[in-house]
């Protein structure tokens, strides 16, 4: 549902059909696989490795382990990229965006920046002060509503912010 529902959310503000998921009852059959199967270190181990990890929660062997399982995903999914910095953009993506709809914000040091355009990388923060006309441009623009609902904060003074595991508006 992570992909689904944001597109189908999009799908209808596009299409400007009023939508909601109030009230709504949504079932993900891979939430549910995830919960009742084992998704651990062990059961990778046994997946990818066809063996047994009898030595579970030593850190040490937990390491070992880990990378053992790493080597056996990487020979077995040939599109894989070898660059570690592809596999952290990989790990990482489900935390990449600020707007998950639009994809437009992304985190950078815990703080709002832009992820297109000419100011690609630059804080939000820092194009609010230098060219807070932009943002006003956006807001009149074909954006979905919850890039929009960032760019209206920034106008007001709020900009997002990431602390470690959640996310809040500062000013």
């Amino acid at each position: 549902m992570k992909f689904d529902i944001p597109m189908l959310l999009s799908e209808f503000e596009r299409a400007k059909v009023p939508f909601s998921l109030e009230g709504r009852r949504l079932v993900d059959a891979l939430r549910i696989f995830h919960l009742k199967e084992r998704r651990d270190l062990t059961a990778a181990y046994l997946f990818y490795c066809k063996r047994k990890h009898t030595e579970a929660h030593s850190a040490l062997d937990d390491a070992r382990v880990c990378w053992k399982v790493l080597q056996a995903q990487l020979k077995l999914y040939e599109d894989l990229s070898l660059d570690l910095n592809d596999l952290h953009d990989l790990s990482t993506e489900k935390e990449r965006y600020v707007d998950v709809l639009g994809k437009r914000f992304e985190w950078r040091d815990g703080e709002a920046s832009f992820g297109f355009g000419e100011d690609r990388g630059k804080l939000l923060k820092t194009v609010m002060k230098e060219k807070p006309d932009y943002l006003q441009w956006m807001l009149g623009r074909d954006f979905p509503d919850d890039t929009k609902d960032i760019v209206s904060d920034a106008l007001n003074g709020m900009f997002p912010s990431k602390s470690s595991s959640d996310v809040h508006a500062s000013r």
